[in-house]
């Protein structure tokens, strides 16, 4: 599975963020941040365009380095189940996400 939270977490140290500061400016509960950045709960598209914007992060940093996973089909499946997950959100977002699973399909 594509570890965003994991991501989440790092763009948060990065930008010198507690979990409580993140959804504050994201207008959303600690908790939820909580779950995201552990995994409970997957966030959606468009929060985690908010995530980057906040953290000065782009969006496809939240899916890099995952060039080294052993079955780049497996990865574009799930990057496509994300997709599909966030079908009603933002387009451009989606866009950036379609040519980041392109990546995974050509390697």
């Amino acid at each position: 599975m594509i570890d965003v939270g994991k991501k989440i977490k790092q763009a948060m140290i990065d930008s010198n963020l507690t979990q409580t500061e993140l959804a504050n400016r994201l207008g959303v509960k600690q908790q939820a941040v909580s779950r995201w950045v552990i995994g409970r709960t997957d966030i959606t598209i468009s929060t985690l365009q908010k995530v980057a914007e906040v953290t000065k992060k782009p969006l496809q940093y939240f899916f890099e380095n995952f060039e080294t996973h052993s079955d780049n089909s497996s990865m574009s499946k799930q990057l496509e189940d994300f997709i599909s997950k966030n079908s009603t959100e933002h387009c451009e977002i989606l866009e950036n996400l379609q040519s980041i699973k392109e990546l995974f399909k050509n390697k």
